[in-house]
């Protein structure tokens, strides 16, 4: 698997119910900056990506829904 430079080999993929909430956390404590936001109708963030350093974190909103899938 070919590895995009602006990775690193390991990214974790959060599933998250409040990613507004999250990204508030990640820029406090951490000094993560907003790469991605993808927002859904109802208003809620469906997928982020964070940037902290040269680390990316991506996540994604648990919707009522999702349990099922995962």
């Amino acid at each position: 698997m070919k590895i995009p430079p602006q990775y690193n080999r390991l990214m974790p993929y959060m599933i998250i119910p409040d990613a507004a909430g999250f990204i508030v956390f990640m820029k406090e404590v951490f000094g993560a900056e907003e790469q991605v936001i993808v927002p859904r109708s109802e208003g809620v963030i469906m997928h982020g990506e964070l940037r902290i350093g040269d680390a990316a974190c991506r996540y994604f909103y648990l919707c009522r829904n999702c349990g099922r899938y995962l």
